[in-house]
Formats: structure tokens, C-alpha cells, sequence
């Protein structure tokens, strides 16, 4: 903005607000430390962005610094600058009135660069907008330019000069409040599109494609898993303290993945994203995150205080959030005297048993009320000092917005009360896992742990199917034959292998079940669908029967057949994990409760259809790529195979767009805006925003990008400056 001015002979007002350093000769301005470094790199990546494999056409940061000065410049050149003697308007900012916010850029002329920065006393509304508008006009075209990454130029092409200032202003205001609807819209069709470029340029060549009457499969090997580096050193259990042998009662030492966190997950107070492939034992990294706040509260003679501390694990199914309260259960309450419960819309807690529970397991939806409501009587939160949040992925989904208003309430709580709260994120592989690094407050040198799918214990070869019939009822048909093949290459004589396949309505499961039952009661295979003990478990699926109050559950266990979905009572749905786990059902079909981090293996995963119906468009939308990759991350079990089998059947049109999803993942993006106004709401009630400052300052803290935070921090202050 300097050179812009010493060029223009023209004073430049930059409106400011929470950058510190942005412009080193004006340091004293600012009281921010953390906000230009998210600036910049949100910046680079606007004209730096995947999907690019020439390098030379990356910039660096002065290269892209010069091009922003450049054009800038340029437009100043077609501003139109009202004469000085006309007065502002009285609804808008007397500059000399706002001197700790708004920031003036001297003239560079020699003859003052001893003096103080000159003031402007008279400049027109327009000026203030126009001007504005040019600084904000790179960073706002991030939000494009993240989505749609065709040309990396993008972010610095010009609007139409013919285009008036109140047009590009209007412009702007109507990119930050979008609507849900909107936003989800142009989020899909960005993604589509981005994938079906990705599917033309980068095509695997270990591809093996074959066509059939009515359908094309592809074929993805697995990839070869990491190697060990020479360096690299596996924990044993034997070396961490002898009081934390109990949780890992069992194992002889860490995997890769938990050795290389171990230390700052048990000795560091830092927060933590780990970003690791399914089946890479995330669990014992919370668990070694939990033993360090027992140690805190660990008295002299070995015994432990419970009244000091509260943990939160959050989970995003109430099917994850049993299993996990199970597992803590069995490895923490009898050696440590940690209590461990459930707080969902399954179970309910009274205020005593959350006083007397130190590890609360809970969604997000559920924590969310919880801390909305806390207020005054802060009983649930004062005491916590853990947050672990699994499946942060999830932020991309429609509930991350839960998600972040969670996060955002515990940052701010930690910079109101002074007392430290750790933020541990679980997450699959992510492209941009370090902007949710940055939204979990950790230091990317300390607590940001990454792994790519080579780490997978169990490598996942893929299998797609295309079906390219139009008819419903054909297609319809095809796929339940496919179901079947797949089915039985897996339960074939030798093999024996589970099977678990994901639909995605709860009346689609029996569908789907019964249609490969009645296949095989066609073809006599039945006898396959059962294990070795033929006998054994026959009559125990037949015992279990007359329990189950599901009368499609009824129909199909006797024939080892499962379904599994949340219209189920609590315990039909712990039934049928049970004897899924314990290998006597051999097919379960299932919706996406089991793929969020249920620990139900199976050797092959059938993902049947790629689209759902949505109630609010009225209209079917393609799943969420994350939703594809959780699925399939439940294919192959550790303990018994040396490789999983994922298998995706879809349209034939859509069979190189999640060919390219899954192979060529996209960055996940904050959905926060779609539930502003309510969270916002929220926020209000609560009494933690009681003026337009504060909701500029809240804004700030979930994932949304540093430049949306600058544009929306811009309009807020020349809109409601005088208010403030």
C-alpha cells in the first residue's frame, strides 16, 4: 500500500482491524500477533493452489505481493476521487475521530519522513468504499479461488471496469451473506466440478478398467504400505510409566502412528491434530491425552483425585459414542477410579452423575446445548480441562458448524478465564488439515501430526462400478445382482470373509438384505453365508431371534443377515454389533452409523449407490466424499487380514468423479456461515456477545478463512463504526 501511494501521489485510507504487523511502520496500531501470518498464507494459496503440478507456476511470496501492487495501482488509476472540499456525510467516519482503527498511509515524499503520519480532514463515502473494496478485493476471491481452482489468476483479475462502486460493494455483501442453501449449492457444484478436471488430468496408470453388459469396473490397487525409517523407534510399553500400563493392558507397544505422538500426547501440554487413516489407532492417542490430566490430579501415594477435572469426548454418532464410552470403561474405571458416561440423546445424565463423571462422551449437537445453557451455573464446563474431539472432519459436513461453535466457545472461555483447556482433533486425511490446525489453536511445529493412507495398517485395494443402464428398475436390479457377486466372491468357500455394505436409507437396508437372501435361497448358496461351525452359529442366531423387537431383523438372522440403523432400538442395534463382532453374521447392511468410527471391520466394504435424497432440495445429491472415505476405511480388520476390499457402486456417469474424489481429495471448508444467524443467537443469549465489537471479535474464532474474517471485520466497522 506504501508503493501504491508513493506512485498515486494520493492518500490511502486502510481501514483495520485485528492485524497486527501488517505494515511495519505502523506496528504501534496494532495489538494482534497471530492474524497476519493467516493472512498471507491465505493469500498465497489464492494464487497458489492444488492442482497445479508445474511449479514454475507457483508464486513466491514477493512475486505474488509485486502482482497485488500491480493491480491495485492499476485500478487506482479509474477511481474517481470526489473534490476535497466537499464535507463527508454525517453517517459516515471523521477519520481524525477513530485514530486507534483507522490507519493512515503517509504520502512517501521526502520532505516528511521525519513527520507524522498528515490527515485527511475531508474525504467523500465513496473514497472510504472504493478504497476498501481494492484492498479487500484479492482476499475475497479466496473463497472462489478455494473452491474452484481452475485458474490460479484468478484472484487477481479485475472486476468489470465498467461496473459501478455500489455494484462491487453490494457484490461483496452478498458473498458473505449467502444463504445455507446457496452456499451448499455452489459448494457441490465447485466440487463436481473440480473433480471432473481432476478425472481428465491425473488418471492412475495401475487403473485396471474393464467393460460388461450394463456396467464398466475400475480397479485401484492398494498402495504399498510406508516403510520404516532407519530412525524410527516404536514405544514399547515397557518404557512409559509403569502407572500407565493398566490402559494398554494387552499390547506389547505403540503402532507408528501413536509412537510418533506419544511424546507430546503424554508430556506436552500442547493442543493436538492428528490426521491419520482409519485403523490407525487415533483411540490410544486420546487415551495417552487423558492419562496426562490423570497424572496432574495424581496424588503422592498413587491414588487419583476425580473432583479436579472434567474431560469431553466428542463424538459424532450416538453408535461411536457407546463404543468409545465401553472402551474407556474397560481400560480406565478399575485402575484409575474414572468414571466414564454417556451423554446423548440416548442417555441422559442428572446433574449429581455429572459431578460425580470425570470423562463425558457425548455428540456435538448434545455438548453444544450443554455449554449454550451453562451460563451462570457453569457445573458442566468449569471443571473441564480436556476437550477431545473425534472425527473433526467432520467440519465440512452440515453439523460442522456445531462443531465450530463448540471450539469457538472454549477458545473464547479460555481467553476469558485464563485457565487452560487442551484441544485434542482425531480426523481422517485431510489436503488441508493445517487450517484446521489453526482453528484448533495448535503450533504446526508441535502439535500437528499428519499421515497419508501409506500408513494404513491394513492396505485398501478399491473397486468401482459404473452402471450405465437409464431405466430405475434396471438399474435397480443390476445393483442388487452386483451386490450379490461381490457378496459371494467374499463369503466363497476358503475365504470366508465378512461383508458390510452401506446404503443410505433405513428401509433400503432390509431391501438390500432380502434381495441377496432371496438370491442365494434361488441359487442354493445360503449354506455360505455362515461359518465354519455351520451348526454353532445357527442355533446362536436363532436363539437371538425372539429378542430383537425389529420384525426385519426377525425376518433375516436366521439366515445370517443383518441391518443396522438408527431407527432401532438401543438394544437390537448392540445385538447385531455383537454378533457381527463375534462372526456370526456374515452380511450386514448397514447406513452410514457404522462408517463414523464404530469399530466393526469387516474384509469388504460395498458402498451401494453414491446419491441421496434431500428433503430440502427436493432433489438427489451426491454423498460427501468424506462420507465414501469413512466407509470405506471400515474394509480390511488388522488382527486378521493383510488387505481390505472397498467396493463403490454407482452411476456410470458419475464413475471417474469419485474414482477422482477418493484419490484426489479436495480440502474440507467451513460451513459456519450457513448456521451464522443461530449461532450467532446463540452466542447473544449466552451473554458473551453483547455489542456489534464483539460479534466482529467472535467471528474471528471458528474455522472460518483469515480473509473472510478481514471482510467481514471491514463491513462490520464502516457500517456500525459510530455504534461502536
Amino acid at each position: 500500500m506504501e508503493e501504491c501511494s508513493e506512485a498515486s501521489r494520493k492518500y490511502i485510507l486502510v481501514s483495520i482491524y485485528r492485524i497486527s504487523k501488517a505494515f511495519k511502520n505502523h506496528e504501534a496500531s496494532f495489538d494482534g500477533t497471530s492474524s497476519v501470518q493467516k493472512w498471507r498464507d491465505a493469500l498465497r494459496q489464492a494464487a497458489n493452489l492444488p492442482g497445479f503440478y508445474n511449479l514454475s507456476e507457483f508464486k513466491s511470496e514477493a512475486a505474488l505481493t509485486r502482482a497485488i501492487v500491480d493491480d491495485i495501482l492499476r485500478k487506482l488509476e479509474h477511481m474517481h476521487i470526489e473534490d476535497e472540499e466537499e464535507a463527508i456525510p454525517d453517517d459516515n467516519v471523521d477519520i481524525r475521530e477513530q485514530e486507534h482503527t483507522f490507519v493512515n498511509i503517509r504520502e512517501l515524499d521526502s520532505s516528511h519522513e521525519d513527520e507524522e503520519a498528515i490527515h485527511v480532514p475531508k474525504i467523500t463515502a465513496e473514497w472510504i468504499f472504493v478504497t476498501t473494496n481494492l484492498i479487500l478485493e484479492l482476499p475475497s476471491a479466496v473463497f472462489d479461488q478455494l473452491s474452484s481452482v481452475h485458474k490460479p489468476q484468478y484472484a487477481l483479475e479485475s472486476p468489470k471496469e465498467e461496473a459501478s462502486t455500489e455494484v462491487l460493494i453490494l457484490e461483496q455483501l452478498r458473498a458473505t451473506k449467502a444463504n445455507a442453501k446457496d452456499r451448499e449449492k455452489y459448494l457441490g457444484n465447485s466440487i463436481r466440478e473440480e473433480a471432473h478436471r481432476l478425472k481428465d488430468e491425473s488418471v492412475n496408470t495401475d487403473l485396471q478398467s474393464q467393460r460388461h453388459k450394463g456396467y464398466e469396473e475400475v480397479h485401484v490397487p492398494a498402495l504399498k504400505p510406508h516403510q520404516l525409517d532407519p530412525n524410527e523407534k516404536l514405544i514399547k510399553i515397557s518404557e512409559m510409566p509403569a502407572w500407565t500400563h493398566p490402559a494398554f493392558k494387552g499390547m506389547t507397544q505403540l503402532n507408528r502412528v501413536q509412537s510418533r505422538v506419544y511424546e507430546t500426547a503424554l508430556y506436552s501440554p500442547e493442543n493436538i491434530l492428528l490426521c491419520a487413516p482409519t485403523g490407525a489407532g487415533t483411540t490410544n492417542v486420546a487415551v495417552l491425552t487423558i492419562l496426562q490430566q490423570l497424572a496432574f490430579n495424581r496424588n503422592p501415594d498413587g491414588t487419583f483425585n476425580p473432583s479436579n477435572y472434567k474431560i469431553v469426548y466428542v463424538a459424532p454418532t450416538k453408535a461411536l459414542v457407546a463404543e468409545v464410552v465401553r472402551n474407556l470403561s474397560n481400560r480406565l474405571q478399575l485402575f484409575y477410579d474414572v468414571k466414564v458416561r454417556e451423554l446423548s440423546g440416548d442417555q441422559t445424565l442428572t446433574r449429581q452423575q455429572i459431578e460425580e463423571t470425570q470423562i463425558i462422551v457425548t455428540t456435538p449437537e448434545k455438548w453444544d446445548i450443554i455449554t449454550r445453557k451453562s451460563g451462570g451455573d457453569r457445573t458442566y464446563t468449569r471443571l473441564v480441562k480436556l476437550v477431545i474431539i473425534d472425527e473433526i472432519h467432520l467440519l465440512q459436513d452440515s453439523r460442522g458448524p456445531v462443531l465450530e461453535s463448540i471450539v469457538a466457545r472454549t477458545v473464547r472461555q479460555i481467553e476469558t478465564t485464563k485457565e487452560h483447556i487442551r484441544l485434542v482433533g482425531l480426523s481422517a486425511t485431510l489436503p488441508n488439515f493445517k487450517d484446521v490446525a489453526l482453528f484448533l489453536r495448535v503450533n504446526l511445529d508441535k502439535g500437528l501430526f499428519h499421515f497419508d493412507n501409506s500408513y494404513r495398517p491394513v492396505p485398501l485395494s478399491q473397486q468401482y462400478i459404473g452402471i450405465s443402464l437409464n431405466k430405475p428398475l434396471e438399474r435397480f436390479r443390476l445393483m442388487n445382482d452386483l451386490c450379490y457377486e461381490k457378496v459371494m466372491m467374499a463369503v466363497a468357500a476358503g475365504r470366508h470373509h465378512q461383508v458390510l455394505i452401506f446404503v443410505h436409507s433405513r428401509k433400503e437396508t432390509a431391501k438390500t438384505a432380502r434381495a441377496i437372501r432371496d438370491t442365494a435361497l434361488d441359487k442354493d448358496t445360503l449354506g455360505r453365508f455362515f461359518k465354519e461351525d455351520n451348526v454353532i452359529s445357527r442355533e446362536i442366531l436363532r436363539s437371538h431371534t425372539d429378542l430383537v423387537k425389529s420384525n426385519d431383523l426377525k425376518d433375516l438372522l436366521p439366515y445370517g443377515f443383518a441391518i443396522h440403523h438408527a431407527g432401532m432400538t438401543r438394544g437390537d442395534r448392540l445385538l447385531v454389533q455383537n454378533l457381527f463382532t463375534g462372526r456370526h453374521v456374515q452380511v450386514l447392511v448397514s447406513t452410514s452409523t457404522l462408517a463414523w468410527g464404530v469399530n466393526l471391520p469387516a474384509h469388504t466394504v460395498i458402498i451401494k449407490g453414491t446419491q441421496i435424497y434431500n428433503l430440502e432440495k427436493g432433489d438427489w445429491t451426491e454423498i460427501s466424499p468424506l462420507d465414501i472415505m469413512q466407509m470405506l476405511g471400515r474394509a480390511g480388520r488388522p488382527q486378521y487380514d493383510s488387505h481390505g476390499e472397498g467396493i463403490v457402486i454407482t452411476g456410470h456417469d458419475q464413475l471417474r468423479y469419485s474414482l477422482s474424489l477418493m484419490n484426489h481429495q479436495l480440502p474440507i471448508e467451513s460451513q459456519f456461515v450457513s448456521k451464522l444467524a443461530d449461532q450467532l443467537n446463540a452466542e447473544i443469549v449466552l451473554g458473551t456477545v453483547q455489542n456489534v465489537k464483539e460479534a466482529c471479535n467472535w467471528i474471528g474464532y471458528p474455522c472460518t478463512s483469515a480473509c473472510y474474517e478481514i471482510l467481514l471485520s471491514m463491513v462490520c466497522h464502516q457500517r456500525f463504526s459510530k455504534k461502536m
